[in-house]
């Protein structure tokens, strides 16, 4: 007899001892092995078994049973616990597999609690014996509400940062003399490259939502986008007050590299060049032995499909090579940070 068939006829028979114990336990007398279960018409019970302690150790051998049954998926069950009946399970990106295996799992715990076998098995009394299968039923039939709720809020929470900088660039604008400084290579390609912005974070939201057989919601950056809305009117309101520098000092080397790195891109046009200052900075170690010198100047340039200009700084570097003396490079790199400024 394989196991199916052993539960199953094991099902069968605890229903009817249950069904023939119910049925005359209240003016009947059983004998179940030489047993008698209830009380003679005198009022005794013979010695017999109590029935109620019979049933509820009947009901408990079910629920063991049950308990039995799904603890492989315990974790799973667990995991969706925590967000039962109306909260949130927030993951991030390298937990997309263990979420999707515990709903998958849960699926299973579902098809377990709901079989003819275990369907007719509630939480017993005391309800913490062995585990509280209604309450296991119920979070199991909620799974995908949970999920689905989840990877929405999880989603929304990791759009918020980009909002909330959007909104921080806009109200520093002014106190930072148009100065657009965006915290990270996300929040700067989302400034000022859109479209390969939202083709980067969607990188990350797609697989979540696939994760419970969703199609990403067409608004989905509607909020984040009014806020880049309302940053790029402050921008284009400030941009016609810009004036170029007119205390700039030269370096045609140094000017020269750096119109040659920001050249050498598609689509821009240097328009011009120059030095914050004539002397340079120095960076030293905790010994006080310089590592390396720098130089810092601005460009100005166009970029095609761009109405404005972009004001940025530049550092130029040279190593130390020792005896006072530094190597000529070609090390030039850009501020994330620029203003966008009406062009000449």
């Amino acid at each position: 007899m394989n196991i199916t068939t052993a539960r199953t006829v094991s099902t069968i028979l605890t229903t009817a001892i249950l069904s023939l114990i119910l049925c005359t336990i209240a003016s009947a007398q059983i004998s179940i092995g030489g047993f008698t279960i209830g009380s003679n018409s005198s009022g005794s019970n013979n010695g017999g078994i109590d029935p109620l302690k019979t049933i509820q150790d009947l009901q408990r051998k079910r629920v063991k049973a049950f308990h039995e049954a799904i603890k492989p998926y315990k974790s799973a069950i667990d995991y969706f616990d925590n967000a039962y009946p109306d909260g949130v399970i927030r993951f991030g990106d390298n937990m997309i597999g263990q979420f999707k295996k515990h709903l998958a799992n849960l699926a299973i715990v579902d098809s377990i609690a709901n079989s003819p076998e275990f369907k007719d098995v509630h939480n017993n009394k005391p309800d913490d014996y062995y585990c509280k299968p209604d309450d296991i039923r119920a979070v199991a039939a909620a799974r995908n509400q949970i999920a689905e709720r989840s990877v929405r809020a999880t989603v929304q929470q990791g759009l918020e940062l980009w909002i909330r900088e959007a909104e921080r660039l806009g109200s520093d604008l002014k106190s930072n003399d148009g100065w657009v400084r965006p915290s990270g290579n996300i929040m700067q390609t989302l400034v000022f490259e859109r479209e390969q912005g939202h083709a980067d974070l969607m990188k990350n939201i797609t697989p979540k939502y696939e994760a419970v057989g969703l199609p990403v919601p067409a608004d989905i950056f509607a909020e984040l986008d009014a806020k880049l809305d309302a940053l790029w009117s402050a921008i284009e309101a400030a941009a016609p007050n810009f004036a170029w520098p007119t205390d700039l000092k030269k370096d045609a080397t140094i000017e020269g590299i750096a119109k040659k790195k920001m050249g050498g891109v598609s689509g821009i046009t240097v328009l011009k060049t120059g030095m914050l200052k004539s002397e340079w900075g120095i960076t030293k170690n905790s010994l006080g032995i310089p590592v390396r010198r720098y130089r810092t100047g601005v460009m100005l340039y166009s970029k095609a499909g761009e109405n404005l200009c972009r004001y940025r700084e530049f550092t130029y570097e040279e190593e130390y090579a020792g005896g006072g003396t530094y190597s000529k490079s070609e090390k030039v790199w850009f501020s994330e940070g620029m203003k966008l400024v009406k062009c000449p």
